[in-house]
């Protein structure tokens, strides 16, 4: 049975400084991946003695689902000497009553009051110390002591758990993995768990390549015979995304890490304040009406969290800060709306903000310690008269007056519609045609002549390179598509100089051809290569494709494209190969509403899709496309007898369809 113990400690008052009555509050920040008993609290507490001064020491706590707190294990204790005693001995709801500890009785007197607190967000324990003498001077601290329980058998113990995906490749042979735990009861690293792995790979079938190849071969021809032994391997890269990197990951030491854990620690205070509200808070977005997912409201936010519910989207996690933005927004308009109804005035009136537009002097807030506790003792009046004692009174009408000016006056009604929130968008919910279409806006594209283009792929031929280049374009192209660039600028030198990438293009002839411009013909290039290569081992094509575009083809729509392809030549079928791949990366891939005619890709014709492809290809400068290529793709099987039309959610399929075709014809040429 393990037995959890959570300490708090507030700083030593001192009695020639200044304060007036005090309130002392602490916070408890959690060791990583370790669930603890929440405790609130806030800052120093520094008493100033005066004839009448009291000292009020607050420990706030939440309980949670499976944790319990026995009879008398909440305790305000003291530091004397060089231990802490118990000074009030507190229960929680529904237990024994509170009370000073008896070895205290003679120190604290009649001058104590136990207050037991118990609210849906949180629960308390306060000690009430009045007439302040010197003697009550110290360290206090608030002492719990309770029991986490994973289930309701008679196991104790709670767990916690960290998931990573790993990328596993031959360099990782006899790698070790480790893993350690710490907490803020522990100075150093826990235990680690040793483990080396042993990688195995399967060798690819062997293909012998014939340089220079043709068909016919004369006496005397110099001939060269190479075996190309090509090994698919996963990309060496640790796979991270926004749900496996954690809160407590985010780097807090360098520039404004400061400014980023005050504001991650208002987000979670504000969560849990209304959480339990946004249940049954229902709130509009792109998609219809949304609610944040209930197992997200049944918990609070701590550092284990994954960075993701700090992200707002209009999906998952990302529902929990979209959410919460949007209903402490409405409850502002809501706040004036009541206002405006008390104070006889016009709601419409009102001055107006659009979110993007939001500052600080718009919204209503206030911190109750710097902000609202001057207001009240400076309305607060005291009178002594002898044998009655101290007199307080409010000065009620002239608060009001103040707070209304203050935090009501001159604050606006805040529009807000959907589209002017500001979300995050993952690479993973965006596809390669949406990128190149913001790469164009910035840097006018052409393509690559077939002829560099065939020298590009085949000077790569190792496929962890073509893996490796790709990605280095990707960000390469990220970078370009929102900061531009100069079109004709060496691609390699901006990678090197301006993105500081070492050997970005193992291809002699992709450093000294491709310029800017040639970034969306190169990643089309090395991505079709790629896919080429996936295709023949029987891997997985089409990376980053949506399930909606991979539409297995029917049995008769096979037949008829069987029939197709018989009389094409090699030359005609890979052109017809490279234009589809195009056209599917380019057009198909675009998502639906992107466009203002809100076109549904996956509804239309593969046939006249690529059709239109090839009259307005995507590309900044005017192709013009064989006539036999536009005759070509007019004859694709439409539709017919007995055969259904092909569409282009079964685009990828009628791809790879092609491709092993493509890939016999190649053999038996042989």
């Amino acid at each position: 049975m393990t037995l959890n113990k959570t300490l708090i400690s507030i700083a030593q008052g001192v009695c020639d400084r200044p304060a007036g009555d005090a309130h002392a509050s602490m916070v408890l920040q959690h060791a990583r991946g370790v669930t603890l008993l929440t405790i609130s609290t806030s800052p120093e507490l520094k008493v100033k003695f005066r004839s009448v001064t009291s000292l009020v020491l607050s420990c706030n706590y939440s309980v949670e689902h499976g944790e319990s707190i026995s009879d008398g294990e909440i305790k305000w204790q003291k530091q004397i000497n060089n231990s802490f005693e118990d000074v009030a001995v507190f229960s929680p709801l529904g237990g024994q009553e509170p009370y000073i500890h008896p070895d205290m009785v003679s120190d604290l007197g009649n001058r104590t009051k136990l207050v037991t607190l118990n609210t849906n967000v949180y629960s308390s324990a306060t000690l009430v110390i009045h007439d302040v003498v010197c003697g009550d001077e110290g360290l206090y601290q608030c002492w719990i002591e309770y029991f986490d329980a994973i289930d309701l058998r008679d196991e104790w113990r709670k767990s916690s758990s960290l998931f990573t995906e790993y990328k596993v490749s031959r360099k990782d042979n006899g790698m070790k993995f480790l893993c350690s735990s710490q907490n803020n009861l522990t100075q150093e690293p826990g235990p680690e768990d040793l483990k080396r792995i042993s990688v195995l790979y399967e060798p690819g079938a062997p293909v012998i390549d014939l340089v220079p190849f043709k068909e016919m071969y004369f006496a005397g021809d110099d001939l060269k015979l190479e075996c190309v032994l090509t090994v698919i391997l996963p990309q060496d890269k640790i796979e991270f995304s926004c749900s496996l990197l954690l809160i407590y990951h985010i780097p807090t030491s360098e520039g404004r890490g400061k400014e980023i854990k005050n504001l991650v620690r208002d987000f979670i205070e504000a969560w849990q304040c209304v959480r339990e509200q946004l249940l049954t808070f229902t709130f509009p977005t792109l998609e219809g009406l949304g609610k944040v997912p209930k197992e997200y409201c049944q918990k609070m936010i701590t550092e284990s969290h994954p960075v993701s519910v700090l992200l707002p989207t209009f999906r998952d996690a990302g529902l929990c800060s979209y959410g919460l933005l949007y209903f402490l927004l409405k409850k502002q308009n809501n706040f004036l709306q009541e206002y405006c109804k008390k104070k006889k005035m016009q709601y419409t009136q009102l001055p107006k903000v659009t979110v993007n537009d939001i500052t600080s002097p718009h919204l209503i807030s206030y911190h109750p310690d710097r902000d609202i506790l001057p207001m009240v003792l400076a309305n607060c009046h005291y009178t002594f008269q002898v044998g009655k004692g101290t007199k307080i009174d409010y000065n009620f009408g002239d608060l009001e007056r103040q707070l209304m000016d203050r935090f009501l006056f001159s604050k606006s009604v805040i529009d807000m519609p959907v589209y002017e929130f500001e979300l995050m968008t993952y690479r993973s919910e965006t596809t390669n045609a949406v990128v190149f279409r913001h790469l164009r806006q910035k840097i006018k594209q052409e393509p690559l002549t077939p002829a560099v283009a065939n020298q590009i792929s085949e000077e790569i031929r190792a496929y962890p390179d073509l893996c490796q280049t790709l990605d280095k374009l990707d960000i390469t192209i990220s970078f370009l598509k929102s900061v531009g660039g100069d079109a004709n600028m060496s691609l390699e030198k901006f990678m090197t100089q301006t993105l500081k990438m070492e050997n970005p293009f193992p291809s002699q002839k992709a450093r000294s051809s491709c310029v800017c411009k040639h970034a969306q013909s190169l990643w089309m290039t090395l991505a079709m290569e790629k896919t080429k290569r996936q295709a023949s081992h029987k891997e997985d094509a089409f990376e980053g494709v949506s399930g909606e575009l991979r539409v297995d083809l029917l049995p008769d729509q096979r037949d008829v494209i069987t029939s197709f392809c018989e009389e094409l030549s090699i030359e005609r079928l890979e052109l017809l190969l490279e234009t589809l791949f195009e056209c599917i990366m380019l057009t198909i891939t675009v998502p639906k509403g992107t466009d203002d005619d809100d076109l549904d890709m996956t509804k239309l014709s593969l046939r006249d899709t690529m059709i239109g492809y090839l009259s307005a290809p995507q590309y900044d400068l005017d192709l013009t496309y064989p006539g036999w290529m536009t005759d070509l793709v007019g004859r694709i099987p439409n539709e017919g007898e007995n055969f259904t039309k092909i569409m282009n959610n079964q685009a990828v399929d009628v791809w790879l369809f092609l491709y092993v075709i493509y890939s016999q014809k190649r053999i038996e040429r042989r």
